[in-house]
């Protein structure tokens, strides 16, 4: 037990040594030059507003309707693809208002351009941490399997998703999650983390959901036909406890999951055939 968590907890000192060095240059040019790429897209224009309304909003308690909302609406539900129902957005938040609440600063864009980096490190993290030990469950050895993990988590693809739509990088940890979770069920009949995967990925975001289960429905075909030596499940067992742990995990991560759907519904970006003359007298 000892060994174990000496174990974990040099995973996370690593883990987060390694994440903080990965963005020594971003944290250099914010502090030298107070730069930080957003690249063209969305993320000064969308992103960072969007994270100072759901911030303003937190700290009122005043949650799901607001009559500045447009002509007044639902904005829980339609910010739900963004950030309303990310557990990663609301770690974020926390940050920021545990930050405020003791430095007693007012500055909010300042704090949450600030805290981009944070929530960066912070994910960063989590994502060596699952991968490393999804790696490990497939008989990786230690070494190779924190290396392969640090070429997932510090990639450009988690970089410039990170800094641009930040949300999107969350499925870089929702899915190695998801994929330890069916490995430690085959192989050690435990549900609980991939319940966790589950309930979180569904809860996060309408679209991961959708997508995500594609990848992961041939990932539990595949090995669901073909047995690993240690797998402790047949295949009946295997599809049957599968069917458990998608049922529990949507009852739990249901809420924002019909936030999703809702905004996505209401969603109409229909284009309107109106007819128009040739000629406007």
């Amino acid at each position: 037990m000892a060994k174990q968590f000496k174990h974990i907890f040099y995973l996370l000192l690593l883990s987060i040594i390694l994440s903080v060095l990965y963005y020594i240059p971003t944290i250099y040019r914010f502090i030298k030059f107070g730069d930080l790429y957003t690249s063209v897209g969305d993320g000064l224009k969308q992103m960072i507003p969007f994270q100072m309304y759901l911030i303003q909003h937190a700290k009122q308690f005043t949650m799901f309707y607001d009559i500045g909302f447009g002509l007044g609406g639902d904005y829980f539900s339609n910010l739900s693809y963004y950030y309303s129902t990310s557990p990663f957005a609301w770690i974020s938040i926390c940050f920021v208002l545990i930050y405020q609440f003791f430095a007693g600063s007012d500055q909010l864009f300042n704090i949450v351009v600030a805290n981009q980096i944070v929530i960066a490190i912070f994910k960063c993290t989590c994502i060596l941490v699952v991968t490393y030990f999804l790696f490990l469950k497939y008989n990786i050895n230690k070494s190779y399997a924190f290396i392969g993990s640090m070429l997932y988590a510090c990639s450009t693809v988690y970089y410039y998703f990170t800094f641009t739509w930040s949300f999107f990088s969350d499925v870089m940890f929702y899915l190695p999650l998801a994929l330890l979770g069916i490995e430690r069920l085959f192989t050690q009949k435990k549900i609980t983390v991939l319940i966790l995967a589950i309930a979180i990925t569904i809860t996060s975001n309408f679209y991961f959901t959708y997508y995500e289960f594609i990848i992961l429905a041939c990932y539990a075909i595949y090995r669901m036909i073909f047995n690993y030596k240690d797998d402790l499940l047949s295949i009946k067992q295997k599809f049957f406890y599968l069917i458990v742990c998608i049922f529990i995990g949507f009852l739990i991560g249901n809420f924002g999951f019909v936030q999703g759907v809702m905004s996505y519904i209401d969603n109409d970006r229909s284009l309107i055939n109106n007819h128009i003359d040739s000629v406007i007298p």
